[in-house]
């Protein structure tokens, strides 16, 4: 597995060569969620001309019967490798569940 990325250093472009990957969500102890990436988004900045990255937001699909609580979890990738991120369940798509996390 790569080397864990800084959260702030992460970018749109670092996750979109990720889509369709494989990603784990690691919920307490018990065995890590497989979901897949399916959707990188760019953001609109509030002031375009501060000097930081672009906000932007991922999408990953997983089980349909797994619904996370809200929160910070360890989520782990062979490209990225493992970063904490803040996810929100979005609800059931068609094929899984659905949490996103926002970079701003």
């Amino acid at each position: 597995m790569a080397e864990a990325v800084h959260l702030e250093k992460l970018t749109k472009e670092d996750f979109s060569k990720c889509l369709n990957q494989k990603f784990l969500i690691y919920v307490n102890e018990q065995e890590p969620v497989e979901t897949e990436l399916i959707e990188v988004r760019g953001l609109t900045a509030p002031d375009a001309s501060l000097d930081l990255r672009q906000p932007f937001s991922v999408i990953f699909r997983g089980p349909k019967d797994v619904q996370l609580q809200q929160g910070t979890f360890t989520v782990a990738n062979e490209t990225l490798g493992e970063i904490g991120i803040f996810l929100v369940t979005l609800g059931p798509g068609d094929e899984g569940m659905r949490h996103e996390s926002v970079f701003g």
